[in-house]
Order: C-alpha cells, then sequence, then structure tokens
C-alpha cells in the first residue's frame, strides 16, 4: 500500500512529466498525460499491464460519456462562427457596455461565447473587436488580448458543455451537470470580472514595455481586421435571439434535468432525457443548423461540420487522455 503523502509526491511528479513533454519536447498533450499516467499507475502500486488496462479502460469511459457530445459541441461552434451568429452575440455584448468599459463587455463576450464555442476561434472572432475598441478609446493592445483571454479561458474552466467540465462533473467527480453549469456560471462571472479588475489595475502601472513586448513588423493584427470587416459586409447575420438559440438550447435541456431531479421523488423521463448531456447537445447542433441554414447555404453545412471535426479530434484525443489520467 503507498501511503497519501507518496501518492501526492507522484502526482506532483506526473503532472511535471506533462509539462516537461508540451513544454521542452513540444509533444502533443495526449502523449504526455498517457507516459504521465503510465508513471503515477506503477508510482501507485499498479503492475505495468494493469497499469496499460487502466489507461486504456480511462479512455475509453471517458469517450463513451464525452465523445459525441464534445463532437456535437464542436460542430456547434464552428456553424456559429460560419453563420455570424457568434459575431452578433459579441457585438451586442459589447455594445452594452459605455465606450470607456467596453473591454469588460469584450471580456464577457469571451466568457459567454467559448461556452459552445472553442477558445481559438472564440479568440479570432473577437479580437478585431478589440482592436477596433483599441484604437478608439487609445488602450494598449495588452488590455485587450489579457482581458479577452481571461474571458475566454474561464468558460472553458468551469462551464459546460465545454469539454473540461463536461468531463469532469459528471464523470470524473460525480456532479450534477445543471448545478455545475448554474455554479460555473455564477463563479465564472465573477471571476471574470474580478480577474479583469486586478488585470487592469497591474497594467496600469507599467508593466507592459510596447517596445519590447509587440512585433511591430507583424500584418497579423489588420490581416484580421480586414478579415472580419469584408465578412461583415459580404452577408447578412442572424438576429441576436437567432443567434442565441444553439446557446440556449443545450443549456435550458440541462437545467431542465437539474430541475426535475430537485422537485420530483422520482425524476420523470422527460426531465431525465432531455437533462442528458448528449440529449442537450443535439438538440443544441441541430438548433446551430436551423439557424445557419439561411446564412451559409445548404452545401456549405456539411463543409462546416467537416472542418469543426478537424479540431475536434485533437480536443478529443486529449480529454480522453485525461480520462486515462483520471482513473
Amino acid at each position: 500500500m503507498v501511503s497519501p503523502a507518496m501518492l501526492i509526491v507522484a502526482l506532483v511528479i506526473a503532472i511535471a512529466i506533462i509539462l516537461f513533454c508540451i513544454i521542452v519536447l513540444k509533444l502533443n498533450a495526449s502523449i504526455g498525460m498517457v507516459l504521465a499516467s503510465l508513471f503515477m499507475g506503477v508510482a501507485g502500486g499498479l503492475d505495468l499491464m494493469t497499469t496499460m488496462d487502466t489507461i486504456s479502460s480511462g479512455f475509453g469511459s471517458m469517450m463513451t460519456s464525452i465523445g459525441l457530445p464534445v463532437g456535437f459541441g464542436t460542430i456547434l461552434g464552428q456553424l456559429m462562427s460560419d453563420s455570424g451568429a457568434a459575431d452578433i452575440i459579441a457585438d451586442k455584448l459589447v455594445s452594452a457596455f459605455p465606450e470607456k468599459r467596453s473591454i469588460w463587455g469584450l471580456s464577457l463576450a469571451g466568457f459567454v461565447l467559448s461556452i459552445p464555442v472553442f477558445f481559438d476561434v472564440t479568440f479570432i472572432i473577437l479580437i478585431p473587436i478589440g482592436i477596433t475598441i483599441a484604437a478608439k478609446i487609445d488602450m494598449k493592445m495588452c488590455y485587450v488580448t489579457g482581458c479577452l483571454t481571461i474571458g475566454a479561458t474561464t468558460a472553458h474552466c468551469v462551464v459546460p458543455p465545454t469539454p473540461n467540465p463536461l468531463a469532469a462533473a459528471a464523470d470524473i467527480f460525480g456532479f450534477d451537470l445543471g448545478i455545475m453549469m448554474i455554479v460555473g456560471l455564477v463563479v465564472g462571472f465573477i471571476t471574470v470580472l474580478v480577474s479583469d479588475f486586478i488585470y487592469v489595475k497591474i497594467h496600469n502601472r507599467g508593466i507592459w514595455n510596447e517596445e519590447k513586448d509587440v512585433n511591430h513588423s507583424s500584418n497579423v493584427v489588420n490581416e484580421l481586421v480586414a478579415a472580419r470587416a469584408a465578412q461583415n459586409d459580404a452577408k447578412a447575420r442572424p438576429s441576436f435571439g437567432m443567434a442565441l438559440l444553439p446557446v440556449v438550447i443545450p443549456v435550458v435541456c440541462i437545467l431542465f434535468g437539474t430541475l426535475g431531479t430537485a422537485v420530483f421523488d422520482e425524476e420523470p423521463l422527460i426531465c431525465s432525457f432531455l437533462g442528458n448531456k448528449l440529449v442537450a447537445m443535439t438538440l443544441g447542433t441541430l438548433g446551430a443548423y436551423l439557424v445557419s441554414l439561411p446564412y451559409i447555404g445548404r452545401e456549405n453545412l456539411e463543409k462546416s461540420a467537416g472542418e469543426a471535426l478537424k479540431s475536434a479530434g485533437v480536443v478529443l484525443l486529449i480529454t480522453g487522455a485525461g480520462g486515462s489520467f483520471s482513473s
């Protein structure tokens, strides 16, 4: 029997292995997590073959639980991006704040959009808005990128149905998914505002060096702004209400399931069915197809789904490896 203290030491070393593989060796995170899982199993007292069986079963169990919901969520996010729905939500949230506080709106827009949309897509959608804000109120780009990153990463950490909290809520820790969503939204919202406040205060002290910390030769910023302007001019976009539909549907379904558990001694079948994460994400994805169809055309729907699944493969591999590590 391995003592708890030794298990903690082994866990620290396993995390160090993951970081070393990613940062130093530049390996895919899933490879680092499998190597760390192998070390953790042996250090925890398992033999090699039992460790490998546990790694495989942990991966399979995680994929059984969240493989389809994560895949559907990826398609949902891509469709929102391609149809302009994500842009509409971002513009609306940012414009709700006074001009001098628009950076806070940008951060909250990143928080909301990163619930159904992966971080990289959220960043690409919002950074041109941030650039416009920075120019309008004479603000350095470090404020924009920092606050945007705070909002987007917070949602990815604590609000289902993004992959990490989706996996952690029901499958690793056994939390109720709806409660996890409510708590994640409340705690995440507060975290974003507090973190933005602290981040801005730190940078107001002059920690950012414009000469050293900015690549002035890069044209990426101007290209993103131009691309977004061309995209907005080129096509019609859905209304704000329609744009929110793919986000609202899975949230309502999951909360409906939690409500059924809380109100009834025996949860009604309809609550169990709609509250299931696979059903919730399926309905949300169908909503994204419905919203996107008039704006990107029937022939481009499958193209968007295919593009989404390119990134979904990497996410599923890393999330599944996380299931191996947790086992």
